[in-house]
């Protein structure tokens, strides 16, 4: 099995469900246009079958579907009950990660998770560049919180050019803290924290049992080859010897290609038993399928 664990929502379906959301989208997403030359709404404007059909063709049986919540800063939200609903029609393909965002009020996320964990949902994104140091004992109630009810806390940590990001609040080691203190609270570091990899891998990684990390967007033919402090090769025969229980694969859809990344990574001279657990087992161990 392949286990997407990093796909982001917002289909051809929600902009009909939630119109008044589409300029607010695009105005957000112009810094990724300007710099990579991609219109992210053109690519995530499609039906929802077709991208299934996409993460089909790449060899992709599940993925985790990803939230986003950009409020007050932009009134934006993918609701929890539309990612819900996607899960429950899915069948078994969809697996549902809405955005838990703490900066409207800790009690309004607190209720969001609660929502969550009702919803029978395994687990939320949290985006601290748009609102602080996720060590700051302010958020603990919403670690407790998530703990208490079983979800999956997967962090945005590293590189982030979207407006209002602040990269000091993206670096990996903010995390240590937060494992330590809840280490019954799985984390999941995105993107490998890149480009502080290091930190995420052999340090936050190897050191604490609840730290996990996934691979998205670090397609294999932008970091592949004599780029320096990025994930080459060398990275996951690392990985492979000391820690192959905590690497997910994910694609960070529409910033990386499904396709391109699976053939990239399945390409890689490694051990056949630690590249299934890398593409597919260790996620369905920690989302229990």
């Amino acid at each position: 099995m392949i286990i997407d664990w990093h796909v982001h929502a917002g289909e051809a379906e929600f902009f009909e469900r939630y119109p008044g959301y589409t300029d607010v989208f695009k105005k957000f997403w112009e810094p990724f246009i300007r710099l990579y030359g991609i219109d992210i709404f053109t690519v995530m404007n499609q039906p929802l079958e077709g991208k299934l059909s996409m993460l089909q063709e790449a060899g992709v049986d599940r993925a985790v579907f990803i939230g986003l919540d950009l409020r007050p800063d932009y009134d934006f939200k993918i609701p929890i009950e539309y990612l819900a609903d996607l899960e429950r029609r899915s069948a078994g393909r969809i697996i549902a990660f809405p955005a838990m965002n703490p900066k409207r009020s800790v009690e309004a996320a607190l209720e969001d998770i609660d929502e969550m964990a009702a919803r029978g949902l395994r687990g939320f994104k949290a985006f601290p560049c748009f609102w602080g140091d996720p060590s700051d004992r302010r958020w603990y109630p919403l670690w407790e919180r998530a703990a208490e009810k079983g979800l999956i806390a997967m962090f945005h940590m590293g590189s982030q050019i979207a407006p209002g990001a602040r990269l000091k609040w993206c670096l990996p080691h903010l995390l240590d803290d937060v494992a330590m203190d809840f280490p019954e609270l799985t984390i999941v570091i995105a993107h490998m924290g890149w480009p502080w990899i290091a930190e995420t891998v052999m340090g936050l990684g190897r050191k604490n049992p609840n730290v996990y990390f996934d691979t998205g967007a670090l397609r294999p033919s932008l970091h592949f080859g004599d780029v320096d402090f990025t994930a080459k090769e060398g990275i996951y025969r690392y990985i492979q010897r000391q820690i192959p229980g905590k690497i997910l694969y994910g694609s960070d859809f529409p910033n990386g290609d499904p396709k391109e990344m699976v053939s990239g990574f399945q390409a890689m001279p490694l051990d056949p038993g630690f590249m299934s657990q890398f593409m597919g087992e260790n996620a369905r161990r920690l989302l229990k399928l």
